[in-house]
């Protein structure tokens, strides 16, 4: 929270925010952004943990609506939907969970042509035997190529086949019959194509939902890139996209080559992650993409080995040196030369930074690397200390979280002025995470 909070009150672009710890950034920012930042807000809730609280109508959003069956690239638009959706057996063969995809595609091109919905793309898969070859035929006759030559292409499979594929494509959409999953995706209720024009989206869920609606938030997230790459004009402000948990989605292509191509589409991706041993084991050898293409890299409350070994690592060497015990002395006498150095005194190579420091800094500090620059130590934002967050009169402009609103309301700081005792002042509120 520490380092994401202050990015959403801070930037004045749109963002989108996977919000998957029970809402917490939408319940501090929301507000803020709509009333201090003048956008519009829109909180996609669809266990309505958030917008309950405070008093605004959840949000719907139609991934399928982004198809357009006259338009230029409808198939790759459905494939990118059923992509989403679907998740492969690690380590398993790649045919079936393609399959599944082609199959989903091709029903999403029906659907949209009759104006439904994924829950009528979820009916489809279900159907029994006979009624699946009724919705193929119907399939053969349709107006659009596109969905005739998905028709034909699944009536072609053999039984056999094609059952196996079926049941992949249920696997991958058993989260459709969440109704709560469902009517969230049901409608769209705000403009998607103007995402890059001061809106915020907030994608909320209950940490203990987080698995079962993986393939829900994996879809929406696929979406709301989707859109900021077809914007036709570049946004004034880069769209910040916020992916907390970012492991938790498992791998999705497209959010792997965004990290590459985002500066050109206006996009500006801040993946969280507990650790970089999640992004080794999700996305394998490729995981090093999102380091390289990183402007920024923060980092705190670092507890395992590989975490450490790589920082310390990509912060590269430094000089010390090794003095003999009389240069020491030399060096310590009163009119004696600082830089002193004799014979036994030795320098030697270190990293500028090594793993055991890494692992045991302050919960007030964080480790902070720039693109092209060296690491620095710094000490990490509090915003609810901050004065620039606050009123005339002391007041939070930010909302306080439910679970701390019966604290007593800590003085704010002018953060440019505090002085030599800020450090003091920070240990006294942070801790690790």
């Amino acid at each position: 929270m520490s380092g994401v909070i202050p990015r959403l009150l801070d930037h004045p672009g749109s963002a989108i925010v996977v919000d998957v710890k029970d809402g917490e950034l939408a319940l501090i920012t929301a507000r803020y952004r709509q009333d201090v930042l003048g956008q519009n807000v829109h909180l996609i809730d669809p266990y309505n943990i958030v917008c309950s609280k405070l008093g605004i109508e959840p949000s719907k959003l139609n991934p399928m609506r982004s198809v357009d069956l006259d338009g230029d690239e409808p198939f790759d638009e459905a494939m990118l939907i059923a992509e989403s959706c679907t998740i492969g057996e690690n380590g398993g063969d790649s045919f079936w969970s393609d399959e599944a995809v082609a199959l989903q595609s091709g029903f999403i091109l029906r659907e949209v042509e009759r104006g439904g919905d994924l829950s009528d793309v979820r009916k489809l898969l279900n159907s029994d035997p006979d009624g699946f070859d009724t919705i193929l035929d119907e399939m053969k006759t349709s107006p659009y190529q596109l969905v005739r030559a998905a028709g034909a292409r699944l009536a072609s499979k053999a039984d056999r086949e094609r059952s196996s594929v079926i049941s992949t494509a249920q696997r991958n959409t058993h989260f459709l019959e969440s109704h709560k999953l469902a009517d969230s995706l049901s409608a769209s209720d705000f403009d998607v194509s103007k995402v890059g024009t001061a809106t915020t989206i907030y994608l909320i869920l209950p940490a203990r939902r987080i698995h079962t609606a993986k393939r829900w938030l994996r879809l929406l997230v696929s979406t709301l890139i989707y859109e900021i790459t077809a914007l036709q004009d570049k946004p004034a402000q880069p769209v910040m996209f916020v992916l907390d948990e970012l492991a938790a989605l498992d791998r999705l292509k497209i959010v792997e080559q965004s990290f590459g191509l985002m500066a050109g589409f206006g996009l500006q991706l801040v993946a969280v992650v507990q650790d970089f041993s999640q992004l080794r084991d999700v996305y394998g050898e490729r995981w090093q993409t999102f380091v390289a293409n990183a402007a920024s890299i923060q980092c705190f409350g670092t507890n395992d080995e590989f975490t450490a070994r790589y920082l310390s690592g990509l912060s590269g060497q430094t000089t010390s040196e090794k003095l003999s015990f009389e240069s020491a002395n030399i060096r310590a006498s009163l009119f004696s030369d600082p830089e002193y150095r004799g014979q036994l005194d030795t320098l030697y190579s270190r990293p500028l930074i090594t793993m055991d420091e890494l692992m045991s800094m302050h919960p007030a500090t964080q480790f902070m690397k720039l693109a092209a620059a060296h690491p620095v130590i710094a000490y990490r934002p509090v915003y609810y200390l901050d004065q620039c967050y606050r009123d005339n009169r002391g007041q939070p402009l930010f909302d306080i979280h439910p679970s701390r609103a019966e604290e007593r309301l800590a003085t704010p700081i002018d953060f440019e002025k505090s002085g030599d005792k800020l450090g003091e002042v920070l240990a006294k509120h942070l801790t690790v995470g």
